[in-house]
């Protein structure tokens, strides 16, 4: 053959021309070498032999996505997995780092207070995952944390140098505690944890670390309900024959004012107004903000005990307010049991507790002609049924006989 340019005669079949170097039609084009993927996006390569899909995907991670006909086709399905993926800091993210961002997210500001002091109390329940990534925790592993909780130990632990130092009496009590075998956390308790689990997926959703939250397959155990009751007339005038006791002052003004339990441990000494016998305060619902509470002539007394020994807040141990559940342990049961008032039902469950106070106010309140529209602005309800159905579950039953012959 000769060549089309220079005409000399080259050998048959040639590529390029021997003399002139141009390129014969008969040769292929030269091949264009692949640019490279960027670090960390995967890779796509051919395998070898005669295959109908010769072209693989396969991930930064070394899994395979698929075998492809064309290379443009595994670099598509490649380019399209890694879109989907979580920028490398955030899918690293820990499930305290989640917990963390949770705390400083809009979620955690439009929680109440005691809503985050129950998230606050069940977190350390899930120390023994906060280290691990939080795409590796499983559901299940939630789970065995909820199955196997128990209720916290009321004591410390003593070492032996402190046992011996100890009171015979203080070291037989002490004793008595150890030996009790532990119980399983309630069902609020564990309540408290699934909550927060709730929580902390949200909060990877957010995040964009998952796609879906998995704790409404958390079982929680039966949640059984409590006979519970309120004062009776017998029990409220025995509080007021001892009311030279201080925890006896507070159980009379959450009595006088239907106060939930933590607007009056939480209320500002500036929130009380003895000259306008007022308190301004509340939580919970917008109803129930900052609601003006009057100071009954039966609670002024003991408003006026604690407001002139009061610093910040009106009621305080050491400075401090107190809480929730140092008031119930530590003042309201002992004080009950110390007055012979029972407050456990006939299977040693507490049937009268700090908030059956609030269910007593308003029980009275129906009972004694409280117009509608006062109680529900008084004890913070957004409507009067609410009240009716929530509060009023202890009605005397003479009283329910007289309504009922206002029909007859």
């Amino acid at each position: 053959m000769f060549c089309p340019r220079c005409r000399k005669e080259i050998p048959d079949g040639s590529g390029f021309c021997l003399f002139c170097g141009k390129r014969l039609g008969a040769s292929p084009p030269p091949q264009r070498r692949r640019r490279r993927r960027a670090k960390g996006s995967g890779s796509v390569y051919q395998l070898s032999g005669n295959r109908a899909r010769p072209w693989v995907a396969a991930a930064s991670s070394g899994a395979i996505l698929g075998t492809y006909a064309s290379s443009g086709e595994a670099v598509e399905a490649l380019d399209a997995f890694n879109a989907g993926q979580l920028p490398a800091d955030r899918s690293k993210y820990t499930l305290e780092q989640v917990w963390l961002s949770f705390r400083r997210s809009p979620a955690w500001n439009k929680l109440s207070d005691k809503g985050r002091e129950g998230l606050l109390s069940a977190w350390p329940r899930l120390a023994p995952l906060a280290g691990r990534r939080a795409l590796s925790v499983g559901v299940f592993e939630f789970q065995e944390i909820l199955d196997t909780a128990t209720v916290q130990t009321r004591y410390k632990a003593r070492t032996a140098a402190e046992l011996a130092r100890m009171k015979p009496s203080e070291r037989k009590r002490y004793e008595a505690l150890a030996a009790q075998p532990p119980q399983p956390l309630g069902y609020d308790g564990k309540n408290r944890i699934k909550q927060l689990v709730s929580h902390l997926y949200n909060e990877m959703i957010r995040l964009q670390i998952t796609k879906e939250n998995l704790s409404g397959v958390l079982v929680l155990p039966p949640q059984h309900t409590r006979a519970k009751r309120n004062f009776t007339p017998e029990e409220k005038e025995l509080l007021r024959r001892h009311d030279d006791d201080p925890t006896v002052k507070i159980i009379l003004i959450y009595l006088g004012t239907g106060m939930r339990l933590n607007e009056l441990l939480r209320l500002p000494k500036q929130a009380v107004d003895l000259e306008r016998r007022i308190l301004t305060g509340g939580s919970k619902t917008e109803a129930g903000r900052n609601r003006v509470v009057p100071i009954l002539d039966s609670i002024l007394p003991y408003v006026r005990y604690f407001y002139e020994r009061a610093g910040t807040y009106l009621i305080e141990e050491q400075g401090r307010p107190l809480s929730d559940d140092t008031f119930r342990r530590r003042r309201f049961y002992p004080k009950l049991e110390e007055l012979g008032i029972r407050y456990q039902d006939a299977a040693g469950r507490n049937a009268l507790t700090p908030h059956r106070s609030r269910h007593t106010f308003v029980a009275d309140s129906i009972q004694g002609g409280v117009a509608p529209e006062a109680l529900t602005k008084i004890a913070g309800y957004s409507r009067y049924d609410v009240a009716v159905d929530k509060y009023a579950d202890d009605l005397d039953l003479e009283y329910l006989r007289d309504e009922m012959k206002k029909k007859a």
